[in-house]
C-alpha cells in the first residue's frame, strides 16, 4: 500500500492476524487505528507526514519487532522514546530523515533507553557502542528521575521540637487524656524495670 497519498491508517479492525504492513510514501500524519493489530511483527512507515508518536497505536503494538519510520517530520527525541520503549522486542529502528535524527546524541540515547534493539537506521548498534552510550548516560543522567511529589493528605510541620499532630492533641481533650494515660503506663513500667533489675542487697 505504497505511493497511493492514503493519509489516515484505517480499514485494519477486522485483521487481528495481520503481522507486516507496508504504508510506505504516503501522506499518513499519526500512527493511529492500529489497537486491534496487536499481532503486528514488522511496520513500515517511512516517507510520510508523521509528527510525532505520543497517544500513537505503539503502546497496543507489544510484539512489534520492526518500525521504519525514516524521512518522516518527527521531532523531540525524550518524547519519542518514552512511546517507543513500549514495545519489548522492538529489534529495528529507522528515525533517520526526521528532525529527532539531529538532536545531540540521538543514536547514544535510543541505544541507552530501547535495550532490545540490534539496528537502528541500518546500522548494526556494536558492543562497544552500548558501553559508550551507558557511560554517556551516567555522565548526562539520563536515568535520573524527577523528584517524586509530596505525598498528598494533611502534612504536619515541626515547630519548636514539637509537631502541629502533638499541638493538635494538646488542644483536643480526648487526645490530651489518652497521651496522659501513656505517659503514666510509660512510668509504671519504669519503675517495674528498676525494681525488678536492681541488685538485691546482701545479708551478713
Amino acid at each position: 500500500m505504497a505511493k497511493r497519498g492514503i493519509e489516515k491508517i484505517r480499514g485494519f479492525e477486522d485483521f487481528p492476524c495481520l503481522e507486516v504492513l507496508w504504508m510506505q510514501e504516503n501522506d499518513i500524519t499519526s500512527l493511529n487505528h492500529l489497537d486491534n493489530n496487536f499481532r503486528l511483527k514488522s511496520l513500515y512507515l517511512s516517507g510520510n507526514r508523521i509528527s510525532t508518536l505520543e497517544g500513537s497505536s505503539l503502546k497496543n503494538l507489544p510484539n512489534l519487532e520492526v518500525l521504519f519510520l525514516a524521512n518522516n517530520q518527527i521531532t523531540d527525541l525524550g518524547i519519542q522514546l518514552r512511546e517507543v520503549q513500549q514495545l519489548p522486542f522492538l529489534q529495528q529502528l529507522e528515525l533517520l530523515g526526521n528532525p529527532v535524527a539531529e538532536e545531540t546524541n540521538y543514536r547514544q540515547q535510543v541505544i541507552h533507553r530501547i535495550p532490545s534493539l540490534k539496528v537502528l537506521d541500518r546500522h548494526v548498534i556494536t558492543s562497544l557502542e552500548r558501553v559508550l552510550a551507558a557511560q554517556m548516560a551516567r555522565h548526562e543522567g539520563w536515568d535520573v528521575k524527577p523528584e517524586a511529589p509530596p505525598p498528598r493528605g494533611r502534612q504536619f510541620r515541626t515547630v519548636e521540637g514539637r509537631s502541629e499532630h502533638q499541638d493538635e492533641n494538646a488542644r483536643n481533650p480526648r487526645c490530651q487524656s489518652r497521651s496522659t494515660n501513656m505517659e503514666k503506663t510509660h512510668l509504671f513500667w519504669r519503675y517495674v524495670r528498676a525494681t525488678t533489675c536492681s541488685p538485691s542487697k546482701v545479708s551478713t
